[in-house]
């Protein structure tokens, strides 16, 4: 966007951002990085570099949008992880706590919940889940519709 400047367009854009690009105008070295742009709900792969005579502080950048990238990594983490942390359990009851506690991690929630339906498909029942202040294990209780 030509004649606007990043403060303007994004008010709360990170400060990291403005360090790097302006080490990169006082020092004219290039600099490369991956970052999330939090502000924008955005990855992104930058490289920075100086243009122009040294004394004019003018720096240019590449910059390509990750985050479809991050995401898919993110996700093949998580499930690594719980691939890890399922293998070495022989029950379905430990298997589901597990599966709740990691999931509540990864999405950063308080809780979660499994339930299985029933064979009349109108109903739902309470197998397990996991609390952040608690873990917790109930089986065939709460029969919800």
């Amino acid at each position: 966007i030509i004649g606007k400047n990043m403060r303007s367009l994004a008010p709360y854009h990170e400060e990291h951002w403005f360090r790097n690009y302006g080490k990169v105008a006082l020092t004219g070295i290039p600099v490369r990085f991956e970052a999330e742009a939090v502000a924008l709900k955005r990855w992104f792969d930058v490289y920075a570099f100086a243009i122009d005579e040294p004394g004019k502080h003018h720096v240019a950048l590449l910059f390509s949008n990750i985050t479809a990238r991050k995401e898919l990594e993110d996700k093949q983490t998580f499930v690594l992880k719980l691939s890890d942390a399922l293998r070495p359990i022989g029950g379905s009851h430990a298997t589901i706590s597990i599966a709740m506690q990691l999931l509540v991690e990864h999405l950063g929630s308080k809780q979660a919940q499994f339930y299985e339906v029933e064979s009349d498909d109108k109903s739902l029942v309470t197998v397990g889940g996991y609390m952040v202040e608690k873990s917790y294990l109930r089986w065939g209780f709460g029969l919800f519709y």
